[in-house]
């Protein structure tokens, strides 16, 4: 069983009313290679719960996929680790692809891992996973998976750059037969501007 998609964009519709009062904006991030464009605003929330995070993205390429996604999750250190995080959070994420000629959305959960490593300038190895199984998408979409593994400098105190690889992609289903669609799948570059 799918979401419906009046559900669907009502969700969408209450959580962006509610968006600057759950997740303080307080960074703005951009992510690109030759396919593709990613653009971020995020922050935290320490007076909703220690640790809430969350994001609103969009993304486009040169496919003319297009994709909006909103991340809420908690991030922290894990006892006695002071330079290593641990996030888990859930992500919704509405799909537009002019291939398929459809839009698609699906309820994922995810996970970050990050390390900081004591060098000149900080330095962070960043790791994270977000997968949407069959039973939270809908309509034809089988699945959605997004993994991405990045280095992070921070260059001055309020930019950091980075640079990695992501491979973001879902599966469509129809009349018995599944293909793959990558919506990117390459090396990346990016700024995450703090303010």
């Amino acid at each position: 069983m799918h979401f419906s998609s009046k559900y669907i964009i009502q969700f969408i519709g209450l959580t962006a009313l509610f968006f600057n009062q759950l997740v303080f904006a307080d960074s703005f991030g951009i992510k690109l290679n030759e396919e593709m464009a990613e653009f971020s605003i995020s922050g935290d929330n320490q007076n909703l719960m220690e640790g809430s995070s969350g994001s609103l993205n969009f993304f486009y390429n040169e496919d003319k996929d297009y994709a909006g996604s909103l991340y809420l999750g908690v991030n922290g250190n894990p006892t006695g680790v002071g330079n290593f995080r641990l996030g888990i959070g859930a992500k919704f994420t509405g799909i537009y692809s002019d291939r398929l000629d459809d839009q698609f959305f699906a309820l994922g959960i995810g996970g970050q891992a990050s390390l900081t490593l004591k060098t000149t300038y900080p330095m962070s190895i960043v790791f994270e996973v977000n997968y949407a199984p069959d039973i939270t998408t809908s309509k034809d979409m089988s699945s959605l998976i997004e993994s991405t593994a990045r280095i992070e400098v921070q260059i001055i105190s309020k930019a950091k750059a980075f640079a990695g690889y992501r491979n973001y992609e879902f599966e469509h289903s129809k009349n018995n037969a599944s293909t793959d669609y990558e919506l990117d799948d390459n090396i990346h570059v990016g700024v995450l501007l703090e303010f």
